[in-house]
């Protein structure tokens, strides 16, 4: 099954510009903002995985933190 695009979303290339604008407006005002990054220490790496499955952090960090 293909993953959804922005094609899903949108029925012509003015919608799409349209919501694009939208999009780069709202990021110049600041939002949305991302989340900071969560670091864990290697004894914590049951704790880590925990929270990537239980969906309150995602993926590895920048591993020279």
């Amino acid at each position: 099954m293909p993953w959804p695009s922005i094609a899903h979303y949108t029925a012509d290339r003015a919608e799409y510009e349209a919501a694009a604008g939208r999009l780069f407006a709202a990021l110049q005002e600041g939002h949305p903002r991302a989340a900071e990054p969560r670091t864990y220490r290697l004894a914590q790496a049951a704790l880590a995985q925990a929270e990537v499955e239980a969906r309150r952090t995602t993926g590895p960090q920048d591993p020279s933190s």
